[in-house]
């Protein structure tokens, strides 16, 4: 029982130190609860199959209260087994289905907020009328790293939610393609010659076979490389991170952070891994860019919206 006390004690104590340091920035307080939790949870040892817990609500509750949601949540978000363990037998103490549960329903999580991880950016450049500081190279590496590793996933099985946003934030990359062009006034046969190299590149995606999954996921490391050190460059030569959105990054370094703790807790491939790794670093350095060079940004931006304006 005191081991029980001590392990949801512990991460709510420290929580309530965080909220209050960090004040009133609940957008980002928010998602570390989740990411405190799950480190809890898939750290936290082995406790007692037959729990107190599950015995105290054994007398309180039905023991089949929860079966009428079984076809609802297994095995989308839980497994059978776990779904008896904890909602049937009420082992709330099974640290094993704690875990892979949280890891489940973080990763459909992730999918359904990274639907909006990029419109703070498609709004900042319709306000503004400008793409400044968006490197548009970026833009097409990720295009291609993110078929990659939806491709790759698919093709060795991994579960749609350790990898599903990638799909999402693909659709979101064209988006801001078709705003590029447009505010840099690309040319139409410009625009029918990428969208044509994108198609050619997606077939050949596509055609892959087994032998040469390991291509794929070698190219996606190497785009997220690629797409975040043009980014990185156009940040430090123009002294000011232009259209970057703090909201936008902050979700992808705590969005990857959560991702890289679902991939290693539900896939054992290590490239995968590798790939969600080096991801969330270079996430980070933009993020600690887009908060250095904050007060030049707001400068040029207010000189943008005053043009426009004019």
């Amino acid at each position: 029982m005191d081991k029980m006390k001590f392990l949801f004690q512990l991460p709510v104590h420290w929580l309530i130190k965080l909220k209050v340091f960090m004040g009133k920035s609940k957008l980002v307080f928010s998602p570390l609860i989740a990411v405190a939790l799950f480190v809890v949870i898939a750290t936290a040892e082995s406790l007692p199959k037959e729990s107190y817990i599950a015995k105290s609500l054994k007398k309180i509750l039905p023991q089949r209260l929860f079966e009428p949601l079984r076809f609802l949540v297994v095995p989308v978000f839980i497994s059978d087994e776990c779904f008896s363990s904890l909602l049937i037998n009420y082992e709330l103490a099974d640290y094993v289905c704690i875990k892979d549960t949280v890891s489940k329903v973080a990763g459909y999580a992730i999918i359904v907020l990274s639907s909006f991880l990029k419109v703070p950016i498609i709004v900042n450049i319709m306000r503004s009328g400008t793409v400044s500081g968006l490197a548009i190279s970026s833009v097409y590496i990720e295009i291609s790293m993110y078929m990659t590793i939806f491709a790759y996933n698919y093709f060795i099985g991994s579960p749609i939610s350790t990898y599903g946003e990638t799909l999402v934030l693909m659709i979101q990359n064209f988006a801001l393609c078709l705003l590029l062009w447009k505010y840099n006034k690309k040319s139409i046969g410009y625009q029918i010659s990428t969208t044509t190299m994108f198609a050619v590149f997606a077939g050949c995606v596509y055609i892959t076979t087994e032998p040469f999954y390991w291509v794929l996921i070698t190219w996606s490391i190497t785009c997220s490389c690629l797409s975040k050190v043009p980014q990185i460059y156009t940040n430090f030569m123009l002294g000011h991170t232009g259209v970057l959105s703090i909201i936008t990054s902050l979700m992808q370094v705590v969005g990857g952070l959560v991702r890289f703790l679902t991939v290693l807790n539900e896939v054992t491939d290590k490239l995968a891994i590798t790939a969600n790794g080096t991801a969330l670093l270079l996430n980070i350095f933009i993020l600690v860019q887009i908060v250095l060079f904050r007060r030049k940004t707001k400068q040029v931006m207010e000189e943008n919206q005053k043009k426009k304006i004019s």
